[in-house]
């Protein structure tokens, strides 16, 4: 193994799929930090219109432009726009504004542009009244990269550092980490970086027993059920007719002849050495589906999601309570063998409690940091989402280290999906004040299509804990 592959891996369980997207901007950013903090590396790294022009616009607003009425955003003459009398280095921002807002800039990207426009001068109101600046500027990809998206220097002098804000357009949302970062953490386990299931069915006899039995309880739930959509479905729209109108694989007609000759096709090895072989179906394994060619896996998907399979697979007996056994079950008792925590333990609304040792406690707390994006510094975050203004410090790692952590974890038995909702708390070392600090949740599910891969973490709610309108990491650390 080289340098390169021994790095990825030693850095692979801090992702969603095990590794770094770089299609990804918070694998990106991940990968950059940890580059730049471990090895001093810092990386250039590109940025689309939508977050170049929203930084821009809010570092106006910050810094004391007054809002321009126009019909037509590309109608504006930016040469003669009064950018703020406290930005640093207009010309710059100026021309940043003009590489994506001219006479060709489409009707859609007109539009908007003109919603970052307005969403910026929203976001500007809540940092000057927080924040009043002496100097503002947004952080072009020459400086220093961070997840900070403006920098303002604050006009009370007493703050010598200027403050780093990462500004989020609309909606926006935390990071995310592999299963395996996860489990790991909260539960003391050794999972390795990728593949949590491909691990315990490899480890484990029981187990893979149970993942292949959820494989052949998916086959013979769609091919016992498939044709029925042709004569109960018709009408129904959406996916039902997507599968129904399907020129692309032709999903009935290959659901059909697979069901006539009762067995699948599987692909093995690659490039010149690629070989198919038929497996009956009563022998499919896990291991045998992630090989079906996806021209077979996505036809099963696709009746997957018709009607009337996407009402008959939650019908007690049904398929998801199979897949809950073959799934979460084999997960649930991995975590009480290996940990001693018996997340099914509890009464529904009584969550198991985790109180963290202190070996462990520095572990939780990189933990905390990944989630909530967390630095070599703390810096401020931002967003105007749907449900109103929304924002926090994110303090940095060595803030987190601190405090201990508690834990309240709810396994969720009503969901096919393996879940389990937090609730992760601070505890003051000195004063013993304990203190909600945010709510998320563990959401393991496959990503394309029943059995198709391993599992991934798609994580699907962070609540922020609050007291009144005050925020509690706010508090705990300090900040303003």
């Amino acid at each position: 193994m080289d340098v390169l592959s021994k790095f990825l891996h030693s850095i692979a369980y801090k992702f969603p799929k095990g590794y770094p997207d770089m299609k990804d901007n918070q694998d990106v950013l991940l990968l950059e930090s940890i580059l730049e903090n471990n090895f001093g590396i810092v990386l250039e790294g590109a940025t689309d219109d939508t977050e170049t022009l929203h930084e821009i616009f809010t570092a106006m607003f910050v810094a004391g432009h007054k809002p321009i009425q126009f019909t037509d955003i590309r109608e504006v003459d930016w040469d003669k726009v009064k950018f703020g009398p406290l930005l640093k280095d207009p010309n710059r921002h100026k021309e940043g504004i003009k590489k994506y807002i001219n006479s060709s800039t489409k009707d859609e990207k007109a539009k908007k542009y003109k919603s970052l426009y307005d969403d910026a001068e929203a976001l500007a109101k809540s940092l000057i009244e927080k924040f009043p600046p002496a100097e503002v500027t947004r952080i072009f990809s020459d400086t220093k990269k961070t997840k900070a998206d403006i920098e303002i220097k604050q006009a009370d002098e007493s703050f010598k550092n200027p403050l780093g804000v990462s500004l989020k357009y609309k909606d926006a949302q935390f990071n995310s980490l592999s299963p395996s970062a996860v489990l790991n953490s909260l539960f003391g386990l050794q999972l390795p970086p990728k593949g949590v299931l491909g691990y315990l069915a490899s480890n484990d006899t029981d187990s893979k027993k149970k993942i292949d039995g959820g494989v052949q309880s998916y086959l013979n739930f769609i091919l016992d059920n498939f044709e029925r959509i042709e004569t109960e479905g018709k009408g129904r729209g959406g996916d039902t007719e997507a599968y129904l109108n399907d020129t692309k694989y032709n999903s009935p007609e290959v659901l059909k002849k697979i069901k006539d000759k009762g067995t699948i096709t599987i692909k093995k090895g690659r490039g010149k050495n690629t070989t198919f072989e038929e497996k009956n179906i009563e022998d499919m394994t896990w291991e045998d589906y992630k090989k079906v060619p996806k021209e077979i896996q996505k036809p099963f998907s696709r009746a997957y999601g018709a009607y009337p399979l996407t009402t008959d697979r939650s019908k007690d007996g049904g398929f998801l309570s199979k897949k809950k056994e073959s799934i979460n079950t084999v997960l649930l008792d991995y975590i009480n063998e290996i940990s001693g925590i018996d997340l099914r333990s509890k009464k529904p609304g009584e969550p198991v409690i985790i109180e963290i040792d202190k070996e462990k406690n520095e572990k939780i707390a990189e933990f905390v940091g990944l989630i909530i994006g967390s630095e070599e510094k703390s810096y401020y975050y931002i967003a105007n989402p749907r449900g109103g203004m929304k924002y926090t410090f994110i303090p940095s790692f060595e803030a987190l280290k601190k405090f201990d952590y508690i834990i309240k974890a709810e396994y969720d038995e009503k969901s096919s999906d393996f879940v389990i909702d937090l609730e992760i708390f601070a505890k003051n070392k000195d004063k013993g004040t304990i203190t909600k600090m945010f709510g998320t949740d563990v959401r393991l599910r496959f990503q394309d299509g029943q059995f198709t891969s391993d599992i991934t973490q798609k994580g699907s709610k962070f609540d922020i804990g609050k007291n009144g309108e005050e925020i509690n990491i706010n508090k705990l650390f300090g900040f303003k």
